[in-house]
């Protein structure tokens, strides 16, 4: 089967670079912006996590540009947590994202994905389309961490999905740590994603998507067994899709 493209936003390739070095791990970074970013995910919130130097007026308009995105989007919580380049508090948070211009803006999604990452360049539009969709935060994690995500559409009248769904969960589980199974169904209001990934048919659909955000097989229907599973995963193991594929 030809490899195809995902068709995941763009941006997870921007920042993958930053995650190399903590496969399937958490961010954990004690300062104080990280845990106002962390307890407001708790919150439900996604955070613009604003790197700045307060001297710069570039800066300045940056932070209007957020606050302009935070007044229309109404329908997402969101909120601002501005560190100071030079604070050696947050030296550890600055090391961590190799932060080394400003300004420069992380999009944290309250499950803790890093769903956008920007450099000086920064517009209304192109930070309202890093707040993603819950499944779609779930999926950008998953690979962020170093994990093979298995991404299933499926409508509620999906003929034999007992038995997909029992396929893909014994793969996963044959791959515990290293491979998780995201299920989408046609009553999710995930309207863009599925646009994203072309889906129109009521027919079940799996993608196997690989760090950092690569689909290296699709099936679709009958076709998803966990023989089919099996051999698009290890076959895209020289490709690298996760720490468990070696």
């Amino acid at each position: 089967m030809k490899k195809e493209r995902c068709l995941l936003v763009v941006f997870i390739a921007l920042f993958c670079f930053v995650f190399f070095s903590v496969v399937s791990a958490e961010i954990n970074i004690g300062t104080p912006a990280w845990q106002k970013v962390k307890d407001l995910g708790k919150q439900n919130s996604y955070v613009f996590l604003l790197f700045s130097d307060a001297k710069a007026g570039e800066d300045t308009k940056i932070l209007a540009t957020i606050e302009e995105v935070k007044q229309e989007l109404t329908k997402k919580k969101t909120d601002i947590v501005k560190v100071v380049f030079n604070d050696p508090k947050e030296k550890n948070l600055l090391t961590f994202f190799r932060i080394t211009e400003t300004p420069t803006v992380l999009v944290v999604a309250p499950n803790g994905a890093i769903t956008g990452y920007f450099v000086k360049n920064i517009d209304k539009q192109t930070l309202a389309e890093s707040l993603v969709s819950l499944n779609e935060t779930k999926i950008i994690k998953n690979l962020q961490e170093g994990r093979v995500v298995f991404l299933c559409f499926y409508e509620d009248k999906t003929a034999n999905f007992t038995t997909i769904k029992t396929s893909l969960e014994s793969v996963a589980d044959n791959f515990k740590g290293v491979v998780n199974v995201i299920y989408v169904s046609s009553n999710d209001k995930e309207k863009k994603l599925r646009e994203k990934f072309k889906i129109s048919s009521e027919t079940a659909t799996a993608f196997i998507i690989v760090p950092p955000g690569r689909t290296v097989a699709k099936l679709e229907g009958d076709a998803i067994t966990k023989t089919n599973l099996m051999q698009s995963l290890m076959s895209s193991c020289g490709s690298g899709c996760g720490s468990g594929c070696k």
